[in-house]
């Protein structure tokens, strides 16, 4: 890229989940590559709209400069909370589509908020639908998405350029082979036979209470179920075999991921929005040398129908297909894991990006 780069992100670094890793790597990418970067978290709300007036004005007086911000960094500056209000939502859009005239502006878009909240089982707010449709409605605006799927199918419903988007899935760091020792309050798992793990938001609409209610029945099989708003499974009556251990680091959650033997995606098949996104998860389970359970997931399906280490069964089938494991099943797919496991790097991921290096 010859002409200069802004680059706008908003990192909380206590938070631990898919959306933070995919901001962080972006952030220390265009970081490396001497860009402008602007972190615009503030716990302060008027630092925040401070921030906000400062960005603005930037962006204004911006000409033939290379822009990139991730959708979630729009948000954060414009709350739906203030854009329901058409003068504050037209202002917005207006001056989107000012910047995207004079510059090459680029938005990262790693969910659809409007599309997310219907098959997860969260509150539905229009005014997400609303921003969908002024967002990927910008004229000369460009876009990456976190999947093939949702790259299809917005360009499909919005009518974009087929050179106006780009797929970026979601990756993990590698893990470091030198560095992968339990913390002693772990260890424990080290002993445990047929280790499970799934890894990732626990909040309901994730079919966590499906999975619990499987491994009940599944005596030689463990499962670690690792992740946030997970504090509901502290008054579940988990049977002895699942383990709840909360929200970790990422270092460290990779470290006890790595010791398991399954990583597990449960998703429903039949929601129309898990068929859509690529999982954070199943970057990380891979890169911690993890074989992925997963259900028949589209978008899934079309990175890894010929995978090796990543087997799509039913989930009425899994019991089945857990009770087949044996100690040679899980060696063979470890290895296999690790040999595709580079190409889920968030290292090979962003350096092949036409969009992030032309």
């Amino acid at each position: 890229m010859d002409r200069d780069i802004l680059y706008f992100a908003h990192l909380n670094t206590k938070l631990n989940d898919g959306g933070l890793s995919r901001n962080l790597a972006f952030y220390k990418y265009f970081k490396d590559k001497g860009a402008k970067v602007q972190n615009v978290f503030y716990k302060n709300k008027f630092r925040r709209v401070l921030c906000t007036i400062a960005i603005l004005r930037v962006l204004f007086f911006s000409k033939n400069k290379i822009i990139f911000i991730h959708q979630g960094t729009i948000i954060y500056l414009f709350p739906m909370s203030l854009l329901k209000y058409r003068h504050f939502f037209n202002f917005l859009f207006k001056t989107l589509q000012y910047i995207s005239n004079r510059n090459r502006l680029i938005v990262e878009v790693n969910d659809l908020p409007y599309e997310q909240a219907i098959d997860l089982e969260l509150k539905v707010d229009i005014q997400d639908k609303y921003f969908e449709g002024a967002l990927y409605g910008l004229k000369n605006c460009f876009y990456i998405f976190a999947s093939q799927q949702m790259n299809d199918y917005v360009k499909e419903m919005f009518k974009i350029k087929d050179n106006h988007s780009e797929v970026i899935i979601n990756g993990s760091t590698r893990l470091d082979p030198n560095d992968t020792a339990l913390e002693d309050s772990y260890k424990w798992i080290n002993k445990l036979q047929y280790k499970c793990v799934y890894a990732g938001t626990l909040n309901k609409g994730r079919q966590i209470e499906a999975l619990i209610e499987l491994f009940a029945t599944i005596d030689h099989c463990n499962l670690i179920l690792l992740g946030d708003w997970g504090e509901w499974l502290l008054d579940y009556p988990l049977p002895s075999n699942v383990i709840y251990l909360g929200n970790k680091e990422h270092a460290v959650a990779q470290k006890i991921v790595s010791t398991c033997d399954l990583g597990l995606i449960q998703y429903n098949a039949d929601r129309f929005y898990y068929n859509l996104c690529f999982p954070t998860k199943i970057s990380f389970y891979l890169t911690a040398g993890l074989p992925v359970l997963t259900t028949p997931l589209t978008e899934l399906k079309s990175h890894f129908g010929n995978s090796e280490c990543v087997y799509f069964v039913e989930f009425d089938k899994w019991k089945v297909f857990l009770l087949s494991v044996n100690p040679k099943f899980i060696s063979k797919a470890k290895i296999n894991a690790k040999k595709e496991s580079i190409d889920y790097e968030w290292t090979s991921i962003l350096t092949s990006s036409k969009f992030l290096n032309t």
